[in-house]
């Protein structure tokens, strides 16, 4: 929202008005100065939101779980885990393979949030892709928060069906935005 000019720095709009060019050029510098001086503002705030870079998570095991079975991801397997932080949200993405699973395995595989984040609103939901050669699998998923409050995110294949058994080669990526967020 634009600063309001201070009364003291009005251009004379009556010596304007009478045709006063001096008065209307410095009407004009006036005006054009606090128009740039809130574009500046305007965009240095803009700046600062598009600056939040990605950070990397260090790899840790204990974060990648099953409610059944066992999902094994390796330090190598860990193609990218990374979240962005900015006012209450936090987007995090993640890519994994090949990834491992073993007998008995659920309908659910689970992925603690990075750096301590839970999220009060456990309603947030989004996009995941998996894929297997061995298990002739490529599909889409979600992803829904868990927990209250929510520290951590769920994988669930389409039809909510469980995931394959004794793989080597699953790979999964996706992208949540994550609201209410706090460290």
């Amino acid at each position: 929202m634009p600063r309001p000019i201070s009364p003291g720095t009005l251009p004379d709009f009556a010596r304007i008005g009478q045709g006063d060019a001096d008065a209307t050029r410095q009407g004009f510098e006036l005006m054009w100065g606090h128009l740039l001086e809130e574009l500046r503002r305007v965009r240095s705030e803009a700046r600062r939101r598009v600056g939040v870079r990605w950070t990397t998570v260090s790899f840790d095991s204990t974060h990648f779980s099953a409610t059944a079975g066992t999902w094994s991801v390796d330090a190598g397997d860990v193609l990218a885990v990374r979240y962005k932080f900015l006012d209450g949200l936090l987007a995090f993405q993640f890519n994994l393979g090949p990834t491992s699973t073993s007998v008995g395995m659920s309908n659910e595989l689970r992925i603690k949030l990075p750096g301590g984040f839970s999220a009060s609103d456990g309603e947030a939901t989004g996009h995941l892709r998996a894929s297997s050669t061995a298990a002739s699998l490529i599909e889409s998923g979600t992803i829904v928060s868990r927990g209250t409050p929510a520290d951590e995110v769920a994988l669930f294949r389409a039809a909510d069906t469980t995931w394959p058994d004794s793989l080597t080669d699953l790979f999964v990526r996706g992208t949540i935005l994550l609201e209410g967020v706090s460290p």
